[in-house]
């Protein structure tokens, strides 16, 4: 077999696998309330049906590109991150780490020890000690002056965990 049959019977498995998963979704498209999925699923389509013609190869290699960006972003703006990293939650040492270096930028007294505010926040992840501490930053700031940073702390503390 010479390498363009090899190349051409690539790009028609190709063309098939993306038709039939864009047709598979343009029919499931049809039930839900999902509109974006279809309009990207009838955009794949004709792309696809445009590289049975030679001269339509690149235009039609374009829009692919097009289409999957599109749909990446779609899918991330709805939550759906096709990445996800199950990470274990950092150990207090290094939550206290975090927790101090928001300490040292505040100047006040927060009234407890990072390796404390640490532990009484749990096995959190980094995002979530930092939101956190972001929170207690940003009430002590609308507070302008009339609370203590103790008093913030202790006041986030009570709310914490957020659920």
């Amino acid at each position: 077999m010479s390498e363009a049959w090899a190349l051409r019977a690539l790009r028609w498995s190709y063309c098939a696998f993306i038709a039939w998963a864009s047709a598979q979704v343009f029919i499931a498209g049809a039930g839900q309330h999902e509109p974006h999925a279809r309009v990207l699923a009838g955009v794949e389509l004709a792309a696809i049906a445009a590289f049975v013609f030679p001269p339509l190869e690149v235009i039609a290699g374009a829009v692919l590109v097009v289409v999957y960006a599109a749909a990446s972003v779609v899918t991330v703006m709805q939550g759906e991150a096709p990445l996800r990293f199950d990470m274990p939650s950092p150990d207090v040492a290094r939550r206290a780490v975090l927790v101090s270096r928001f300490f040292e930028v505040w100047r006040d007294d927060p009234g407890i020890l990072p390796e404390r505010l640490a532990e009484k926040l749990g096995p959190v992840s980094f995002a979530e000690v930092f939101d956190f501490c972001q929170n207690v930053r940003r009430r002590q700031i609308l507070c302008q002056g009339s609370e203590t940073l103790k008093r913030v702390v202790a006041d986030e503390l009570d709310l914490w965990p957020w659920d």
